[in-house]
């Protein structure tokens, strides 16, 4: 056996970031003809983290997707429940996760603008 002693090893501990630090970068990515990996290079970030830092600037901080307005109840007669059926839009989002299909009251088609500009925000 070798009795020499091992160098001591250094303990690399992870870096922090503040928001304010990741917000800047963020914003320097969605400058246009700006790549994400050229702000990683010059801020000395792997690629990765600032890819992850974009990832969960989209994602909604209540885990919830979006909030879609309740469909008005019909008050006309409230004894009787009639299924009516009424003129749908259909709505598909390509998503990394997916597609995204949502089918939206044609009669509530102007709520649709808000929501989808708060999807893509």
């Amino acid at each position: 056996m070798d009795n020499e002693a091992s160098p001591p090893r250094i303990i690399k501990r992870r870096r922090r970031y503040s928001a304010g630090f990741k917000n800047r970068v963020l914003a320097e990515c969605q400058q246009p003809n700006t790549s994400v990996a050229e702000v990683a290079l010059r801020h000395g970030l792997n690629l990765n983290l600032v890819h992850k830092w974009r990832q969960l600037m989209t994602v909604d901080d209540t885990g919830e997707f979006v909030r879609l307005p309740m469909p008005a109840k019909d008050q006309s007669s409230p004894s009787r429940s009639v299924a009516r059926v009424l003129p749908t839009v259909s709505i598909r989002l390509d998503t990394p996760r997916g597609p995204i299909t949502v089918e939206w009251p044609l009669s509530e088609i102007d709520h649709s603008v808000a929501w989808l500009k708060a999807l893509v925000q």
